[in-house]
């Protein structure tokens, strides 16, 4: 294959929403709040929540940072959720400082969280202690469905996930969540013996959690890890159109001490540059294997790839170029396209989000390692619409570009890239070389 030259991908037609009555939240509400925007709740009062949100209803939260632990108590139905969202044009920041514990934990059902910030501001990074669970470092999940209520059909929409002590958490109470469009980076920390603190951390047993569109990066041990005891399920997930890249560990492991049931992985990006893992289905190390497995359309590039028992599964038109393989090969699946050294051409897959439009997260595989590239937005934008460009690594960032879009394709810088610090550290991350990149592109109001 002497090139792979521009490619597109699919436009998606996104989701028309019936609104019910809208309430609104504020850093500076009063006490005596009654949800409307010249009175607006505090969020705390909001999530309690106040007898006056029902099933549809939206709840607005404007610009500001609020700091604490929140619990939300909203109850909506599968077809009247309610929604708790950032107000459009604003950024609110939920900060859970330095207090331990989950900074939102999400204890009813059909709640839809959109467009928020979560963090930890706390700057102690490094623990003393070995192990998952120390006590000097004061920082917090920055979201966990709790697993002592049985929740379900919830959804975090484009949420900004980092710093935390873990990125997000669910486990096998939680029942047909989707996690879709987030950004999640730069959670956990350091300790003597390793890194410790994943980006996702999940277990499944009924019905099935959806993780789709996010950009996944630079945890301090892994970016995706589903894994459990021989007491725990990991069943049914289903990943797609993720770009997961550059966790301390492993990029994405799915397996554990039962075997991995039903995973679909498909048209997900894994991008490894450092020579780690990439990849591991099944946890060749102590796991269980996976059965009834479909990983197919996905680009797996870099480090090490390794299946453990995977049987019965379908592995296919997935596009392979990494260091080492153990329990895969070309022969045993023939049906993907296996690379041995980097092949010539750009590529460039523009992602449409179903939740939002005007927009999308921006794939770039730049073998020819060009000093920028050229995306073809115009299912995003259109001429005189204003907009962003930010880089998937520093979400937080300044960003790449951005202006009025006045048609024709879209020029993405390929250098100059820097990922974004971990709180409490000094020296950000390697930023991944100038043959990949992902970003986020956003219409502004």
């Amino acid at each position: 294959m002497s090139g792979w030259g521009l490619f597109i991908a699919m436009v998606v037609v996104p989701l028309q929403i019936a609104w019910g009555h809208q309430f609104h939240v504020s850093v500076n509400a009063g006490e005596n709040g009654d949800g409307s925007r010249r009175h607006p709740w505090r969020l705390e009062s909001a999530l309690r929540p106040p007898t006056t949100i029902h099933p549809g209803d939206t709840v607005w939260v404007h610009g500001g940072v609020y700091r604490g632990h929140f619990v939300s108590r909203l109850t909506g139905t599968s077809g009247k959720p309610v929604i708790v969202r950032c107000y459009p044009g604003e950024r609110a920041v939920i900060d859970g400082g330095s207090l331990s514990g989950s900074i939102l934990t999400v204890q009813r059902s059909f709640t839809w969280f959109w467009g928020l910030e979560i963090m930890s501001s706390d700057t102690v990074r490094v623990s003393r202690e070995a192990g998952s669970y120390p006590k000097d470092v004061p920082r917090g999940e920055c979201v966990t469905i709790d697993q002592e209520f049985d929740v379900a059909g919830c959804k975090f929409i484009n949420l900004v996930l980092h710093d935390g002590k873990l990125g997000f958490n669910a486990w096998s109470t939680a029942t047909d969540p989707e996690v879709y469009g987030c950004v999640i980076f730069n959670n956990g920390w350091l300790a003597p013996d390793r890194p410790h603190g994943h980006n996702v951390y999940a277990q499944n047993e009924t019905g099935t959690k959806r993780f789709a569109e996010n950009i996944i990066m630079h945890a301090f041990s892994h970016n995706i890890q589903i894994f459990g005891s021989a007491s725990a399920y990991i069943d049914n997930f289903d990943l797609e159109g993720n770009i997961v890249s550059q966790a301390g560990e492993r990029n994405v492991l799915i397996g554990g001490g039962r075997t991995a049931m039903n995973t679909v992985f498909k048209s997900n990006f894994l991008y490894e540059p450092g020579g780690g893992n990439v990849f591991n289905l099944g946890y060749s190390e102590f796991g269980r294997g996976a059965e009834n497995a479909t990983v197919t359309g996905n680009y797996i590039i870099g480090g090490s790839l390794s299946f453990k028992s995977v049987n019965n599964s379908r592995i296919e038109n997935n596009v392979i170029l990494v260091s080492s393989l153990s329990g895969i090969s070309p022969d045993r699946y023939p049906t993907n396209t296996w690379y041995d050294n980097k092949p010539a051409g750009v590529q460039v897959f523009v992602r449409d989000n179903y939740y939002e439009p005007g927009r999308a997260n921006i794939v770039v595989l730049n073998w020819d390692r060009r000093s920028s590239v050229q995306a073809d937005v115009s299912s995003v934008l259109h001429g005189g619409d204003r907009y962003t460009l930010l880089d998937g690594e520093n979400y937080c960032g300044a960003e790449v570009t951005g202006g009025t879009y006045k048609g024709g394709p879209l020029v993405i810088p390929m250098v100059e890239r820097q990922a974004a610090t971990p709180v409490g550290m000094t020296i950000p991350p390697p930023h991944s070389p100038i043959d990949f990149g992902a970003f986020v592109l956003i219409r502004r109001p």
